[in-house]
């Protein structure tokens, strides 16, 4: 595809570098941890709250076992740990503290939408509009290539072709193309935004 952009050949092996660069560090930040069948996942807000209800129960219940141990199972617990007195002092302070601080995240992630907006692929469509305006010399503008008065000659629906392989290799998942290209596009005016594209 990139070659019918243009036909040089040592820009359109730059382009290919950066492209790939870009979805493998789109990849590494959007999906951080795999599954129980190794495939790439996506942290929602939904496991975000999940985790921090099942940490806070966790520090709760330790807190409360700590309440409940005896004298002699503190004593041996206090002397395994390095600057044991000052610790077995704190040692609850400390649970009380934590737990708190889960439970203010918490409240925070409440707050947050359902479905946040995608921030990575904002910043993966940005970067395929860079690899378009510097590498192959060609404007990044928004027509669609669907659309029906899209011509293979016009920037804008370059940049919609290439954006949706990107997407396919970078995810697989389905996409709202003219919502990326116009986020794409807007991050581009912006040269203070983080991209993804090695210096």
């Amino acid at each position: 595809m990139l070659v019918s952009i243009s036909k040089k050949g040592a820009e359109v092996d730059k382009a290919l570098s950066e492209l790939e660069a870009a979805i493998n560090d789109y990849s590494a930040s959007a999906y951080p941890i795999r599954d129980a069948a190794g495939r790439k996942k996506k942290i929602s807000v939904h496991e975000t709250r999940k985790d921090l209800t099942t940490l806070i129960k966790t520090f709760r219940a330790a807190i409360d076992a700590y309440e409940r141990m005896s004298l002699p199972a503190r004593s041996l617990l206090s002397d395994q740990i390095e600057h044991h007195k000052r610790v077995r002092a704190e040692l609850k302070k400390h649970l009380g503290c934590t737990t708190a601080a889960a439970q203010r995240a918490l409240r925070v992630a409440h707050e947050k939408p359902n479905r946040e907006p995608d921030y990575f692929r904002a910043v993966l469509a940005k970067d395929v509009a860079l690899v378009l305006r510097n590498t192959l010399q060609v404007k990044p503008g928004s027509t669609r290539h669907t659309h029906i008065r899209s011509s293979g000659a016009r920037g804008g629906a370059k940049y919609s072709r290439v954006l949706e392989q990107v997407f396919t290799l970078a995810d697989g998942r389905s996409t709202d193309l003219e919502k990326m290209i116009a986020a794409g596009l807007r991050l581009l005016k912006d040269p203070d935004l983080p991209h993804n594209l090695p210096s």
